[in-house]
Formats: C-alpha cells, sequence, structure tokens
C-alpha cells in the first residue's frame, strides 16, 4: 500500500516539489547503529529548513531505512523529517544521553511560512521511529523522547503534526510539553514503555489525537495538568503502572482545564485507575462511548476505572460506552473525595450492573439515566 501523507498537500507545495528534499546519507550519516549521527542529521535538517520558505515547498529531510544514533536534534524552523516507515528508520538515542532526543522550538523570523501570506508554521513527522538506549539512566526527569517547546510569543501559529510515529523507551516521557502556545495533531502514532509518562502535557490547548496508542508506561498513559481543549478519538491506553489517563490540577494554578473531550476510547488494564478526574478546576470534560475494563491491576480496594476526586468546580460526563465487570478488588465509579459536581452517566452500559463506591457520604453526586446492565 502507497503511503500517503495526511497533512496538506496544498500547503506544502511550492514551485517544485522536489526542491527541498535533503537525505543525511549525503551529509554523512550512516544510519548503522553505530555511528554517532547527530551532527549528519542536524546539518540536513539546517539545510532543508533553509529550503522551505517564502513560498516554496517545506523542505524535507528523508531518513532512509536503518539505524541513527543521536545525543539531540533540534527543529527550530519548518521542516518535514520523514521515514521509510516506523518499522524500518530508526533514531536512537547515544547511551548515557540526558537531554530530549528531539525537540521542537520554532522561532518566527519572517522566514518561517509555509507560503508566501501564511502565517502558519510546519513541523511535521512522519514514518518513524525514535528511541532510547535501553542504558540510559533511569529516572531522568529531563531524558523525554519528543519535546515540544515555547520559542516566542509567536508560537500560536505553529502546527505540528505527528504521522505513524512512534516514541518508545525513555527515562522520562515519551512526549513532553509545557506551555505550548501552537496546535499539535497526532494521528496513529504509539508512545509506549517509557519511564514516566506516555504524554506529559501542561497548560496547552488545542491538541488532537486520533488512533494513537499510549501502552505499557511506567506511571501514566496520558497526564494532563491544565490542558483545555485535548481532542482524543478511537485511542487506547493500556497496561500503565499508575494511570492510563490521569487529569488534573490545583486550586493553586492559574486558568482553568476545559472542554476536553475522549470519543470511542479504551481504557484497559491500568495498575489503579483506568482514568483519575483528580482536579480542582477542570470544566466540562465529557466521554463519549468509551470502553474500560480490567483496572486496578494491582487489587485495591481504593482503586477504580474511573476515579473522581476533589472536583470543586466542574462537571463530568460520561456518554455511552461500556464498563466491564469489575473484579473483586475494584468499583467501576469510584467518588474518592467530597465533591460539589455531578458526574453524570447516560445511556452506559455495565456488564454485571454499576459498582459505585462513594466514599464521601455523597451518593447523589452520582447521577444515572437510560442505564443498561448487559451480561
Amino acid at each position: 500500500m502507497t503511503y500517503v501523507p495526511w497533512w496538506p498537500t496544498a500547503s506544502l507545495s511550492g514551485d517544485s516539489a522536489n526542491s527541498g528534499t535533503v537525505n543525511p546519507l549525503d551529509y554523512g550519516a550512516k544510519f548503522d547503529g553505530v555511528t554517532n549521527d547527530t551532527a549528519a542529521i542536524q546539518s540536513a535538517i539546517n539545510e532543508a529548513k533553509g529550503r522551505g520558505h517564502k513560498g516554496r515547498a517545506l523542505g524535507k529531510v528523508v531518513l532512509p531505512p536503518g539505524v541513527a544514533l543521536i545525543t539531540g536534534l533540534l527543529l527550530d524552523r519548518s521542516v518535514v523529517i520523514e521515514g521509510a516507515g516506523n518499522h524500518a528508520s530508526f533514531l536512537k538515542t547515544v547511551a548515557g544521553t540526558t537531554g530530549a532526543a528531539l525537540t521542537i522550538a520554532v522561532a518566527h523570523d519572517g522566514n518561517n511560512y509555509v507560503a508566501e501570506g501564511d502565517p502558519q508554521a510546519h513541523v511535521c513527522l512522519s514514518n518513524f521511529t525514535l528511541m532510547s538506549s535501553k542504558s540510559d539512566v533511569p529516572g531522568q526527569t529531563n531524558g523525554h523522547g519528543l519535546q515540544i517547546s515555547t520559542a516566542d510569543v509567536n508560537q500560536a501559529t505553529t502546527i505540528v503534526l505527528l504521522d505513524r510515529i512512534n516514541i518508545a523507551g525513555f527515562p522520562a516521557h515519551g512526549i513532553k510539553s509545557e506551555g505550548f502556545a501552537g496546535t499539535v495533531q497526532a494521528r496513529d502514532c504509539l508512545f509506549h514503555n517509557n519511564r514516566l509518562n506516555g504524554a506529559d502535557i501542561a497548560f496547552t490547548n488545542d491538541w488532537w489525537f486520533t488512533n494513537c496508542a499510549f501502552a505499557v508506561n511506567g506511571q501514566d498513559g496520558v497526564s494532563l495538568y491544565g490542558c483545555s481543549q485535548m481532542i482524543f478519538t478511537t485511542c487506547n491506553m493500556y497496561s500503565s503502572t499508575r494511570y492510563n489517563v490521569n487529569l488534573f490540577n490545583t486550586v493553586a494554578t492559574t486558568g482553568n482545564a476545559c472542554n476536553n473531550r475522549f470519543f470511542g476510547c479504551s481504557f484497559d488494564r491500568a495498575g489503579q485507575h483506568g482514568v483519575n478526574y483528580d482536579v480542582r478546576q477542570n470544566l466540562d470534560t465529557e466521554f463519549h462511548g468509551c470502553y474500560w475494563q480490567l483496572n486496578s491491576l494491582l487489587g485495591y480496594q481504593n482503586y477504580y476505572d474511573f476515579c473522581v476526586r476533589d472536583n470543586v468546580l466542574g462537571g463530568c460526563k460520561i456518554i455511552g460506552g461500556w464498563f466491564r465487570t469489575p473484579t473483586d478488588a475494584v468499583y467501576n465509579i469510584g467518588i474518592a473525595t467530597p465533591t460539589n459536581q455531578v458526574v453524570d452517566l447516560t445511556s452506559v452500559a455495565f456488564a454485571g450492573g454499576l459498582n459505585a463506591a462513594t466514599t464521601c457520604n455523597a451518593p447523589q453526586r452520582l447521577t444515572v439515566e437510560n442505564r443498561a446492565a448487559v451480561a
């Protein structure tokens, strides 16, 4: 099957479709799994980003099949990095790397546009795997796979596109971003086996994840802190050690987390909660047609498929979807601490029936409409 990039081709077409294509092999990269190719690949990126601006096609770095060892690459202009497939092209950190493997920090300088008159900068990553050396030091707080950073106040015009990217095995987070003002769209990506979170995102908005998987991460699959308008569609979150999804905020933070949506997602086999909704400023979060099963694998009584704690300001809705029969050690729904808002369940199926726990003496905070118990 022919691979077709999913970003708008009109935005990438310029006066010459191939004028901006660069191959790291031409700059000395080996992709042999032994040579440190950082300098060669960064040179290719720097060349490509210089070609693709002001009405021309985006500069493209084409990664050949093989394994390139790197210590950290920087993308600070519009550019495309495209591999031969996430099973074929690998960027792997050199043992002992302490920073992020790949950093996106776009700065706008008047030349950083997709086309003449278009104020948007694009960074497009597709069809390769970003991975860590197994000998990397565990527990690093900055040893991320992909870091998306704020470079200047104009970054709201930056669009980051991730397509068929695998990010695996990093000592910190698979993807890390805090305060990024632009937009991120990810499709068919896999974030797995990272020692902390598959995706750790704070104080951002307007991200879309479609058909992505967050699997077997050492802490949470997805952690959203103070985020708004985060959309997850048909994503699979499973087998993270703590929570598959952690939505949280605190009174001390500025700004509310609101209008986050999950459509057709599954939350499966978390060590503790499938979804941890632990917020004080979270407004209007909804789950539509989602599926929960076999969470609380650690087997403690106070772990749930869906846990609500400290939800002072905002409501939560679960519309449609299904909870599989809980084990003896888990409840479908847990309201763990006092809350001023209800959790609304509408047309939700519970295999074996609703099994709810309220440890705050406030069972009235759980409302259920059109419940359907299924065998």
